[in-house]
């Protein structure tokens, strides 16, 4: 399925438009997913609470990235493939795109384009 994303500040609409776009029967979405951040936030070293030291990870987990022959990239690739297969788990005849509403997103914005480059991105 092709990726779309719904970013915004909470409370911008974007339930009202998510609703809206589900009525179209090329389009499966589920309320906020929140898939992509755990993954992402993986990579950085603040703004992160946790019940273990989040920075240790963050830097072990970059530097398990950096050893990958494309390192980030590889990182990200692999990523969207896991989040392309979860969401195909998910029955959806005559679905063609996946509609991900998870208003966080904007915190990942940047990440969010380089997993799906063409993924399209509605902003409110």
């Amino acid at each position: 399925m092709r990726q779309c994303f719904i970013i915004s500040q909470p409370r911008a609409g974007s339930t009202l438009l998510q609703r809206l776009l589900a009525t179209h029967p090329q389009i499966q979405t589920i309320g906020e997913p929140w898939l992509a951040i755990p993954f992402v936030y993986a990579l950085r070293e603040k703004g992160v609470s946790a019940e273990y030291i989040h920075v240790s990870m963050a830097q072990g987990f970059g530097d398990f990235v950096s050893k990958l022959p494309g390192g980030r990239a590889d990182y990200f690739q692999e990523v969207r493939a896991m989040l392309e297969r979860l969401q195909q788990k998910i029955p959806a005849p005559g679905k063609t795109y996946f509609l991900d509403k998870t208003p966080r997103y904007h915190l990942i914005l940047e990440e969010l384009a380089e997993i799906f480059p063409d993924a399209k991105f509605i902003v409110l």
